[in-house]
């Protein structure tokens, strides 16, 4: 029985492409009729192409390769594929799709192999005079093992597929010194961080980067996998000996004996909310209930940077492994401060002498029925008005920075902005305008900690603060009693903003913060990479 890949798969989940009745009623039992006495012709040089003359290179009379790639016109059969002891098949080059004679067209057999793009081959070829045509992807759709289960139901047989290409990658040896990071999907958080510093330290580390898009760029030293390439992307997390994600792996991930799962979380050594099964606006979400205690059986570790938030993630994650103290990764470059208030205010165009404000409110939650979705808060914030009492306050020309949530994202053309506004949020990695900013607004982010660290001063604006209290996340502090002046309107915002006392603030900051205990000092890169040398000496050879 052939084995099911995403070709068989596709067809399911009805990513059809327009062709012939012809082509899409063929079968493999017409294919080896037709072939019996005729040359065949493959079209397309891909991964398929390289799987059908491994397995019957020896079996049918191979005539040649088409494709439409000029760079691969005039290459040997055995320059793409290995094609074995099999010289004579080793020999024949690749040829374009309108090179062959009329006769030819007429006479041969033509496979198409891609999974993509196989409605356009076959017009090609009949415009060229093909006649007898054949689609490698179609006629698996129809073999017996892809039928039952197109019965199991199209999710079912998807998630069904990513699950059995994990058992079938377990031949694959696991190499310990190969870590898989994601983070949102782009290249940031804390493993940006944990990265550069594997590769300050020519650590040796294969490096790679499961991404949304294709465009997203990595250091040298580190590639990318798209996490939509579902193949290569089970590849790399079965072959990888440690996954570093700061959100959950998915729920077709199996996790193999000798591989380490840290997680990260993407928040730093405080957090204002409860979260993930700590939380009510979770915990009513039954698959997102599921995902998660499906990763805490997977999860190894968890980096922590506090006391406290060991204890919180204990609750949020439950997981089977063990919190480890060693700091978040992202707040070492608050440390470098003048690095990222050069590099943000030149990339922006701004003076270097610019005051910035960051202002980074978080999402909210709407009830949809049967799960919590996150969407965009209500914005009264009046620009306009808070840029003239910074100006009166601290003096020198300031501008604000809008940065959402990565949740919120999508929403980001909506906010209204006005002239010395500037929206960010697409801008992969916040902690660098953190770094940059003089000063913080936010409304229950925890992010707000974050400039605290380095000593920053911190405002709150909560304009639906009970609301939000009421219907959204339950806080593990009392975001009241917190040291970060908080307002509930503009008028309330200016009135903090004009009393404020930096000796003051500082005080009451020193004072909160002495309670923590927090490893957030500029050096836990360096602690997470020797903790990593660690795992993998201690883990040995992994087969």
């Amino acid at each position: 029985m052939r084995e099911i890949s995403v070709l068989a798969y596709l067809n399911l989940t009805q990513k059809m492409e327009e062709t012939t009745p012809d082509l899409r009623n063929r079968s493999w039992r017409d294919f080896r009729t037709a072939s019996r006495k005729r040359s065949i012709y493959l079209v397309g040089c891909g991964k398929k192409t390289g799987e059908f003359l491994d397995k019957f290179g020896k079996k049918y009379r191979i005539a040649g390769v088409l494709d439409n790639d000029e760079g691969k016109r005039g290459r040997s059969l055995e320059e793409l594929y290995q094609c074995g002891n099999n010289k004579q098949i080793a020999k024949l080059k690749v040829s374009l799709l309108g090179e062959l004679a009329s006769e030819d067209y007429e006479n041969g057999i033509f496979l198409i192999t891609p999974i993509r793009g196989y409605g356009t081959l076959e017009k090609q070829l009949r415009a060229y005079g093909g006649r007898n045509i054949y689609s490698y992807f179609l006629m698996e759709s129809k073999t017996i093992r892809c039928r039952v289960q197109m019965f199991m139901g199209k999710k079912g047989v998807y998630e069904w597929f990513k699950v059995y290409e994990f058992y079938r990658n377990k031949k694959y040896r696991i190499n310990k010194r190969k870590i898989v990071f994601s983070a949102f999907g782009t290249y940031c958080d804390h493993g940006k961080y944990i990265t550069e510093e594997l590769l300050r330290q020519k650590k040796g580390y294969e490096i790679v980067w499961a991404v949304s898009d294709s465009s997203v760029n990595v250091p040298q030293g580190a590639r990318t996998v798209m996490r939509g390439d579902v193949e290569k992307y089970i590849y790399e997390m079965a072959t990888a000996g440690i996954w570093i994600f700061n959100s959950p792996v998915e729920a077709f991930v199996r996790k193999r004996k000798g591989q380490i799962y840290i997680q990260t979380k993407h928040w730093t050594g405080i957090t204002l909310k409860r979260f993930y099964l700590d939380a009510a606006t979770v915990t009513k979400n039954k698959e997102r209930v599921k995902l998660w205690k499906k990763n805490a059986k997977m999860m190894d570790y968890i980096i922590t940077a506090s006391d406290f938030d060991t204890q919180s993630c204990l609750r949020g994650f439950c997981p089977k492994g063990k919190c480890v103290e060693l700091g978040s990764a992202r707040t070492d470059i608050l440390f470098d401060e003048q690095k990222y208030r050069f590099k943000i205010r030149e990339m922006l165009n701004l003076p270097q002498d610019a005051k910035i404000l960051l202002y980074a409110p978080t999402y909210r939650f709407k009830w949809s029925g049967s799960s919590y979705e996150q969407k965009l808060p209500e914005y009264d914030i009046d620009y306009k008005f808070l840029i003239e009492e910074l100006e009166k306050k601290f003096h020198g020309q300031w501008y604000i920075l809008l940065r959402l949530h990565p949740g919120l994202r999508k929403y980001s053309e909506q906010a209204c902005l006005m002239d010395r506004v500037i929206n960010i949020s697409s801008y992969p990695d916040g902690e660098e305008f953190v770094a940059a900013s003089d000063i913080l607004i936010s409304d229950y982010s925890s992010i707000m900690f974050e400039p605290a660290y380095v000593k920053k001063p911190v405002f709150l604006y909560a304009a639906d603060i009970d609301e939000y209290l009421a219907h959204d996340y339950d806080l593990l502090l009392d975001i009241r009693a917190l040291p970060f002046p908080l307002a509930e309107n503009n008028e309330e915002l200016a009135e903090v903003i004009r009393t404020f006392n930096y000796e003051d603030y500082r005080q009451q900051l020193d004072q909160f913060l002495s309670g923590y205990r927090l490893m957030e000092d500029g050096n836990s890169c360096q602690r997470i990479v020797e903790f990593l040398d660690s795992l993998v000496s201690q883990n040995g050879d992994v087969d």
